[in-house]
């Protein structure tokens, strides 16, 4: 129905042909914009047409938009739940939000990122370590132990410290370099293959990676890392382990729960403190780690 007869006496005149109209009859009210509604004074307009032809017509009839209005919250993750049933089996193509993604080997750095930092130069204040850091963390899900390699440049940014560029940060902004010049493509996530997730920790920070075993071999799909906070690194070591494994099943739960996978660890007496101790044999700190890591089981 056009903006010109959706009125009652337009309605009355199509109805003058027969006395009833038929019950499966569909009439649509299309709006001029491509965006329906994008004000309330427009939307408020077209309701008002349709419940005129609605009472002239004598019908009971319902109404509904074709299309979600614009501004709605809920419409993007209905759009990609629709999307994503659509796509599903084809290798390849993922929907994230609005864009579909297509690629051929796996997920792997943008070039025009990753040549960036290649050709930036030693930084010579603290802004451009910033600097410097904030672009490499965008790609830090491709470098395993992250955390525990940028820390030499991450001490530059603390106020307590003076500025001071030694052969630590030197290696940590070449070893950098040299990580992205030769990062590992990631495989997708598959949750129909068997996952497993390896943690580790050290004097200074936390590694997690998540793997998918594909072909009789464990390939990277997501790493992750963090720092440890000043509290933290002064646990004992089987606490920071624990700690590790811990902060590397929360950080990829949407991928691990509800899933049997492996949980990997180089540290042995972590094996009888998580799968076999009763919980109140444990000491307070092991035994909120494990509490946390059951609803994983």
């Amino acid at each position: 129905m056009s903006e010109d007869d959706a009125g009652p006496a337009a309605a009355q005149q199509q109805r003058q042909p027969n006395a009833s109209v038929p019950p499966s009859a569909t009439f649509t009210i299309q709006p001029p914009e491509p965006f329906n509604f994008s004000k309330p004074q427009e939307c408020e307009k077209w309701i008002r047409r349709f419940e005129r032809f609605r009472l002239a017509s004598n019908l009971h009839v319902s109404s509904q938009a074709n299309q979600a209005p614009f501004g709605i919250a809920s419409a993007p993750e209905h759009f990609q739940r629709r999307m994503s049933m659509v796509i599903e089996g084809l290798p390849g193509v993922v929907c994230h939000m609005d864009d579909m993604l297509i690629w051929e080997r796996g997920v792997r750095p943008d070039p025009d990122k990753t040549r960036a930092v290649l050709q930036m130069k030693e930084p010579d204040t603290v802004s451009e370590v910033r600097s410097f850091l904030g672009m490499v963390n965008q790609l830090g899900k491709f470098i395993p132990c992250f955390a525990e390699k940028d820390r030499p440049l991450r001490d530059l940014l603390s106020k307590r410290n003076h500025w001071g560029w030694g052969e630590a940060q030197q290696e940590a902004f070449s070893e950098l370099k040299r990580e992205l010049s030769s990062t590992p493509v990631l495989a997708l996530y598959n949750p129909n293959k068997e996952l497993k997730l390896s943690a580790d920790a050290s004097s200074y920070g936390l590694g997690a990676v998540l793997l998918q075993k594909e072909e009789e071999q464990w390939k990277p799909v997501a790493y992750a890392s963090r720092s440890l906070t000043h509290t933290e690194q002064r646990y004992a070591q089987v606490e920071k382990e624990a700690l590790g494994l811990t902060w590397g099943c929360e950080m990829f739960k949407d991928f691990l729960i509800g899933h049997h996978f492996h949980l990997e660890t180089d540290h042995k007496p972590l094996v009888s403190l998580l799968n076999i101790q009763e919980l109140a044999e444990l000491p307070p700190r092991i035994q909120r780690f494990r509490m946390r890591l059951m609803r994983f089981q």
